[in-house]
């Protein structure tokens, strides 16, 4: 009898291996379609932009590591806040029974989560994934065929991607590698809308010191 069943259990485990398998290509299939996808949209919409991610990731690496973590954490640490101040206006206003102020101020605070969640969604499931395969891309292309990665677009996204699809696939290694990617990816978004952000602080200040001297002078 025990020798019977071996080859049945056999024959049970080697559909669900082959079932498994083809789950795990089909993921794997169906991630790349979808990066190449919104890499194409993002490339037809602002390439420039999008070169200029992967240069800061490439001229920065440590930086953008860095950067990522911390674009991470406000993540985080932003969607509590909302979260919260929802909570305690939505209380202090039901304490002071204005019924129509907490219904409102608890929409806003749903849709500032919902803005934050789409935000960080897109951000870590494609934008990084996508400026960092650029990147890798267009560093094969250039070792590949020197001078035909900076005036190709597609060509090195696709590889990049290929090549991303591929390494993250691989066990142990894949999630190392998915996680750096993804740091790196953010750390250069993150690195980007900071430096917006001083730019235009900084091109604020003069404004309202220049609006200053005139109210003294008048």
């Amino acid at each position: 009898m025990t020798r019977q069943e071996h080859p049945a259990a056999e024959e049970e485990e080697e559909p669900a291996a082959r079932s498994a398998a083809a789950d795990w290509l089909l993921g794997n299939l169906r991630s790349f379609v979808e990066l190449v996808l919104v890499g194409l949209l993002l490339i037809w919409l602002a390439s420039g932009w999008v070169r200029r991610l992967a240069g800061r990731a490439l001229d920065r690496p440590l930086a953008s590591l860095g950067w990522g973590l911390l674009g991470l954490i406000a993540f985080f640490v932003l969607g509590i806040a909302i979260l919260l101040v929802t909570i305690l206006l939505a209380v202090i206003f039901g304490l002071l029974t204005l019924g129509g102020l907490v219904a409102l101020i608890i929409v806003v605070g749903l849709l500032a989560e919902a803005v934050l969640g789409l935000a960080f969604w897109v951000s870590t499931g494609y934008l990084a994934q996508i400026v960092v395969s650029l990147l890798a891309g267009l560093l094969v292309v250039e070792a590949v065929q020197p001078g035909r990665g900076t005036g190709q677009r597609v060509l090195p996204l696709v590889v990049g991607l290929v090549l991303y699809v591929v390494v993250r696939a691989i066990p142990v290694l894949g999630p190392i590698v998915g996680l750096v990617v993804l740091l790196l990816g953010l750390g250069a978004l993150a690195h980007w809308m900071w430096t917006k952000f001083r730019r235009s602080s900084s091109a604020a200040q003069p404004s309202s010191v220049a609006s200053q001297d005139d109210r003294g002078m008048q």
